[in-house]
This record gives structure tokens, sequence and C-alpha cells, in this order.
């Protein structure tokens, strides 16, 4: 999100809030689950006084945002997942599942390359090797038991029952 920041600052406020378990963000013990991480949100507007917003998220925070718009209408004006999901198949959840394990057992330097190669495309990785870079670096920072848990989290998430609760504008976007 970084190189949005000067982009969208000038003509909005920003808040781009670490979840639970990443970043600078508390890392408490888990498990987590997509509920803890929408009420995070809702809680960390009501205690900026941010009483609308267009929730932007990537990937896990793709499915939160879609849920915090279905859970709190009056909260979320417009909602913009940003290459997530609505929830994941048994291949999704198995893979989530052994990432999870594998990084309890040997840190997140065992799942760093895979995560990446998902996470960033081909072109990324070999036009931007810099923010290939910045990836891999905060990646290794996180917390394991904490990467872990919300990992687990993501691969119990389905937000498809709340879809039809979202009225606000949304834009998907993938790719």
């Amino acid at each position: 999100w970084g190189s949005i920041v000067p982009l969208l600052s000038p003509v909005c406020r920003l808040v781009m809030p670490d979840l639970r378990g990443h970043g600078a963000s508390d890392k408490p013990p888990g498990p987590y689950a997509l509920r803890q991480f929408v009420d995070d949100l809702a809680g960390l507007c009501a205690a900026l006084k941010i009483e609308r917003c267009v929730a932007v998220g990537a990937s896990m925070s793709g499915a939160l945002v879609l849920q915090l718009a279905a859970d709190r209408p009056e909260l979320v004006q417009a909602v913009v997942p940003v290459g997530g999901f609505p929830v994941l198949g048994a291949a999704g959840r198995d893979r989530m599942t052994q990432r999870a394990s594998l990084v309890e057992a040997q840190g997140m330097a065992a799942v760093v390359d895979a995560v990446l190669a998902g996470a960033l495309g081909a072109t990324t990785h070999a036009a931007n090797p810099g923010l290939v870079a910045l990836q891999r670096a905060a990646l290794l920072e996180n917390d394991p038991r904490a990467y872990a848990a919300a990992t687990r989290a993501v691969a119990e998430i389905d937000v498809q029952p709340a879809l039809p609760r979202v009225k606000c504008p949304a834009l998907l976007v993938f790719g």
C-alpha cells in the first residue's frame, strides 16, 4: 500500500491498520477468527471517531471488509476487496493449514517464498525487486505463532452467507 499513500492522502484520510497478529499490532495467542478481525476494525473506527468509511482490503482482508460491510452497513459506505475470496475450497483450506503447521515448526523462512509467489505475480517479481524485498522483509518479521493463527483463520473464512447483506457500492479488484 505504500506507493498508493502519496496519491490518496491529499484527497482522503487514510487509516491502514495492521490486523491483530500482523505488523506492529499486538500478537495475542490464537486462535484467531474473522469475527475478531471485524470487531477489531469496527472498534478502531469507533476509537478514531470514523462514522463512515470506504473499507479496502487485500487477500484475507478482502473477505474481512466484505464481512464488515455486511455486519456494519451504517459504517461502510463502499467496499473494495482486492484479490480477496469469499471462501477457500478444500485445497485452499488444506494449503493454509499446512502453511500454519510449517510456520509453527520451522518459522517464517519456511514459507516466505511460497507466500511471495502467490501474493505477487511474475511480472512484479521481475520488474520490481525492491517491492518483493520489502514484502519479504515484512513477512520474515512476523511472529510465527501469530502468523499461524491468522493463517488458520483464513482457512475457516466463509463470507458467502454475508454477501447478500452487502448493500453498499462494491469495487471488486482482481488480476
